[in-house]
């Protein structure tokens, strides 16, 4: 669920927890909680 509401908004982890109607500290909780790692697309520059 979190992995495909960060494929969504394209690895923005604030429309990513807006999304999945959770608050951003959450969402990075859970983030580590789950050792889902990710990043922005246009960081791969």
């Amino acid at each position: 669920m979190i992995r495909k509401a960060l494929v969504r908004t394209s690895g923005m982890a604030t429309r990513a927890a807006k999304l999945l109607n959770m608050s951003y500290k959450t969402f990075l909780y859970r983030v580590e909680k789950y050792c889902i790692n990710y990043a922005r697309q246009d960081e791969s520059l």
